[in-house]
C-alpha cells in the first residue's frame, strides 16, 4: 500500500512539476506580424471607418513600434478623424438650429464617435436627449 502511494507521489509530482515548467523562448514563427492589422486598417480606412482603421493602426503600432509607415499613417488618420467630427458637428448643429431633434442627435453620435471628447457635442447630445434648447 505504501508502494502505491509513493508511486502515485511520484507521478502526479511529475506530472505537475512538466505542466508547471517555463514556456519555450519565443520564436520568429511565434511572434505577432502586424500586417494583417496594418492590412485591415487600409482597408477600414477606403470604407470610411476610420474611427475603427485608427485602432487597428493603433494595434498595429503596437506590435512594431519601429516602423515609420505606421506611424505617419496613424498621424494623417487622426488629422481624417478630426476633420470628419467637425463636419458631422456641423451638420448637427444646423439639424440642431432647425429644430430636427432627431437628425441632430444621430450627427452628434457620429461626430463622439470620431472625436468620443469633443466637448460641444456632448453638450448639444445632452440637449437634444432631454430636449431642451441651448
Amino acid at each position: 500500500m505504501r508502494y502505491l502511494l509513493i508511486t502515485a507521489t511520484v507521478i502526479a509530482a511529475t506530472w505537475f512539476a512538466g505542466c508547471a515548467g517555463t514556456p519555450p523562448a519565443s520564436t520568429k514563427h511565434d511572434e505577432i506580424s502586424h500586417r494583417p492589422y496594418y492590412i485591415k486598417a487600409q482597408e477600414l480606412k477606403e470604407q470610411g471607418d476610420f474611427a475603427l482603421a485608427l485602432f487597428n493602426l493603433k494595434i498595429a503600432a503596437s506590435l512594431c513600434p519601429a516602423d515609420a509607415e505606421i506611424a505617419h499613417s496613424i498621424e494623417a488618420l487622426k488629422i481624417m478623424t478630426t476633420e470628419e467630427a467637425e463636419k458631422h458637428f456641423k451638420k448637427g448643429l444646423l439639424l440642431y438650429q432647425k429644430r430636427s431633434l432627431d437628425s441632430a442627435r444621430k450627427e452628434f453620435l457620429i461626430t463622439l464617435r470620431y472625436d468620443p471628447d469633443h466637448p460641444e457635442a456632448l453638450t448639444y447630445l445632452r440637449a437634444t436627449s432631454e430636449d431642451v434648447y441651448i
